[in-house]
């Protein structure tokens, strides 16, 4: 990961990795810059974890349903053939779907801001992979 991180897609060594081995076997990885215009990545995961697990939050079902949609759109180095748009337009109509009715709107905002943050990679697969990071950690570290 140390190797990865230090050659994400800028070339720049301000970035970090973070890997999730499951029982499977199956590996999620994902590289980011520690910032993304101004906002720590690091607090984005807090807040997606933290929305994914509240009772007033989102379900995890808009992540599984836009890497089904937006999979079949990217090209062997896993570059987006649409506009971002499109998939702004689209991860913003699944989240409403996802959102619990009681969720407050600020919460719902600052949520798909964050993500639309995220988005801006050039690797879809970095955001796909960072949106299931998030979805195992919060499903592994849920309080009962």
């Amino acid at each position: 990961m140390e190797k990865k991180a230090k050659q994400n897609e800028n070339n720049t060594k301000n970035s970090f990795g973070i890997a999730v081995l499951k029982r499977s076997g199956e590996i999620n990885q994902a590289v980011w810059k520690w910032k993304q215009n101004n906002e720590y990545v690091t607090e984005i995961f807090k807040e997606l974890i933290a929305s994914l697990q509240a009772d007033y939050g989102v379900s995890n079902t808009f992540i599984k349903n836009i890497q089904e949609e937006f999979y079949k759109l990217t090209d062997e180095k896993n570059k987006l053939l649409v506009e971002k748009d499109l998939i702004q337009i689209e991860l913003h109509r699944l989240l409403k779907r996802a959102k619990h009715k009681k969720m407050k709107d600020s919460n719902f905002e600052s949520l798909k801001n964050k993500l639309n943050l995220l988005l801006e990679t050039d690797n879809i697969e970095n955001f796909f992979m960072a949106l299931n990071i998030a979805d195992f950690i919060q499903r592994n570290t849920k309080q009962k």
